[in-house]
């Protein structure tokens, strides 16, 4: 009965601790993401052909977001020092 017990804790630990690690990878994934959209956007203002890289309809319209997040970004900052 107590290595029944035991068997059920071990198993209910490792779900959790799976949960946990699918979390972080998802965290990791949207991180990467924006960054990778990120320097997409610096590079893009040196060289506008870095622009053709936004292959897909998805790729455009997290690029598009990115942009208005750092536009409203810039904004704040403005009316912060102004």
């Amino acid at each position: 009965m107590i290595d029944e017990m035991n068997y059920v804790n071990q198993h209910n630990s490792i779900l959790q601790r799976i949960a946990e690690a699918m979390s972080q990878l998802e965290n990791k994934r949207r991180e990467n993401r924006e960054n990778e959209l990120n320097l997409l956007m610096m590079w893009s203002l040196h060289n506008k052909s870095m622009l053709a890289n936004l292959k897909t309809a998805e790729d455009s319209n997290d690029f598009a977001e990115l942009v208005d997040k750092k536009m409203k970004e810039i904004d704040t900052k403005i009316d912060e020092l102004n």
